[in-house]
């Protein structure tokens, strides 16, 4: 539980109970729905688990929404620790909003890129590598496959966008890294939003691909 994993279930809570009280603030009809507590706290547990070891750096997600998911990767972490957002800005009603909670709870911790993640993670990982390219210190380089060190995917839910993201995001963790998938079953099972059956056989793929390796099934 919490408890084992180091992290203070209070802590948890108020960062839970601070971002909905203040999206309420702002507008109740401006939020995200689909997010429960319990799956913010798979999503504290996940975050936890994979920063064990101290050496987290960033995490990065695809699927910003209003912020919930977020704010768990953030709580959940050292403050050293950033994440990096990827969203196409849909809900430009509401993504604003949890834009400026975030950054009012975990200021300078949270980057955000607005666009298609198909094109957006490609082009990350092109700009690293350029930059690598044109720098004579290598010992500032860092390759692409460190920019994550852990990443969440939650964008699209087609199969076109969960493969494009899983893709990119192998290619954006260092080998061992987590790389967790929402709205995913790995048997696929198909029960609502608990697993849709595009991600699912976009999951699939990237196993029978060799790009991942299944670990655990989270929630059903």
């Amino acid at each position: 539980g919490l408890k084992e994993l180091g992290i203070a279930p209070l802590e948890a809570k108020t960062s839970w109970e601070n971002f909905n009280q203040d999206s309420d603030k702002r507008d109740k009809d401006y939020r995200e729905g689909g997010t429960n507590y319990v799956e913010y706290l798979e999503e504290v547990i996940m975050a936890q688990r994979a920063c064990s070891n101290n050496q987290c750096k960033r995490i990065c997600q695809t699927g910003l929404n209003f912020g919930v998911s977020a704010v768990a990767l953030l709580c959940s972490t050292s403050k050293n620790v950033k994440v990096h957002s990827f969203d196409m800005g849909n809900h430009d009603n509401y993504i604003n909003n949890g834009l400026k909670i975030i950054e009012k709870y975990y200021p300078n911790r949270h980057e955000f890129t607005l666009g298609d993640s198909t094109k957006t993670l490609p082009q990350l990982i092109q700009n690293i590598t350029k930059s690598n390219s044109n720098s004579n210190d290598n010992s500032t380089n860092t390759a692409a496959s460190d920019y994550c060190s852990m990443a969440f995917v939650d964008g699209g839910h087609s199969f076109e966008v969960a493969w494009a993201d899983i893709k990119y995001f192998t290619q954006l963790t260092s080998p061992g890294a987590i790389l967790a998938v929402e709205n995913c079953n790995v048997w696929g099972m198909e029960n609502g939003w608990g697993g849709m059956h595009p991600v699912n056989e976009a999951y699939s793929k990237a196993i029978s691909s060799g790009y991942i390796e299944h670990i655990r099934q989270v929630s059903v």
